[in-house]
């Protein structure tokens, strides 16, 4: 889906998504904890780093977290489409490559 490399070994699964209005574009960043708490914050404000609380979205159990620990990809699509029901357009982040239109994965 997005860059990976350089994973927290707490984290699972990171992705980026972008949510885009007529005052600003934002960049967000979610995550899956080895917890199993799937959390997203805002990364940046057109085009600034922000530094914000991550803020949880829900939390996965025993079965699903030891599935996605195992594969990192289904992970990913999960993130992603968790992202999307909240109005999120998923890509890779600018600064590895991908751009606005880059979905990520589809390499």
């Amino acid at each position: 889906m997005a860059y990976i490399g350089g994973r927290s070994p707490r984290v699972i699964a990171r992705i980026f998504s972008t949510y885009s209005t007529e005052f600003a574009e934002l960049t967000w960043e979610w995550i899956i904890r080895v917890d199993g708490q799937a959390c997203y914050r805002l990364r940046e404000l057109r085009g600034r780093r922000e530094r914000n609380p991550w803020r949880p979205v829900t939390r996965l159990d025993g079965a699903d977290l030891r599935a996605f620990a195992a594969d990192t990809a289904s992970a990913e699509a999960w993130l992603a489409g968790l992202a999307v029901e909240r109005g999120h357009d998923v890509v890779s982040p600018p600064d590895r490559g991908g751009g606005p239109g880059d979905r990520g994965g589809r390499r």
